[in-house]
């Protein structure tokens, strides 16, 4: 009989959906408050929210997980979080947002078309504001279409690895393409590696 603390909460085949929200920013609420550490996440569907999951707390793991067509941000994310083949597309800001976060690994998960109502977002954004140290981040992922940046390094981070497969649907199909960075590395990131 536990004396304290909380059990790590464990969802699967679970759908969170907003129907009003299917306009492009238009999206309310929140899919996902994740205020519990160590939360696990399977073949979870999240969509049409204002942002798709919002990680108060760290060390979670979303595995198969869908994340889509949310106004703004697609995952806001903690430290130690994994996700592993995911789909987070469509998101009208970053498809991930780590701000200040440490040991994020991404492995497996695609991210298609984030950016498209927010100018100045994209795939992935990692930065470190007000001397925070972003550390031993990794990310193994396939970045497609995403609108401005496909990766966003930032600020003070340091030691991140991107192994990234950058493509372009729009323009094996004869159109524009749409990320106008790749891979976006500012002049104070140290120890990058892509």
């Amino acid at each position: 009989e536990p004396t304290s603390g909380s059990i790590t909460p464990r969802l699967i085949n679970c759908i969170f959906y907003n129907p009003n929200g299917g306009t492009p920013g238009s999206g309310t609420g929140t899919g996902v408050y994740l205020d519990s550490s160590d939360a696990e996440f399977t073949n979870v569907w999240i969509a049409q929210c204002d942002v798709g999951m919002n990680q108060n707390k760290g060390s979670s793991t979303l595995v198969d997980c869908h994340i889509w067509n949310n106004a703004s941000n697609g995952i806001i994310s903690r430290d130690s979080v994994r996700i592993i083949g995911g789909y987070i597309e469509s998101n009208g800001g970053w498809g991930i947002d780590a701000t200040n976060s440490d040991r994020i690994q991404i492995t497996g998960t695609t991210l298609w078309r984030n950016g498209r109502v927010t100018a100045g977002t994209g795939g992935i954004k990692f930065t470190q504001a007000g001397g925070a140290s972003g550390r031993d981040n990794k990310i193994d992922v396939i970045l497609d279409d995403n609108i401005g940046t496909g990766v966003l390094i930032d600020g003070t981070t340091d030691g991140i690895t991107v192994n990234a497969t950058i493509a372009s649907q729009s323009v094996q199909t004869g159109g524009a393409p749409q990320c106008a960075y790749g891979v976006h590395v500012t002049s104070t990131p140290t120890n990058i590696r892509i």
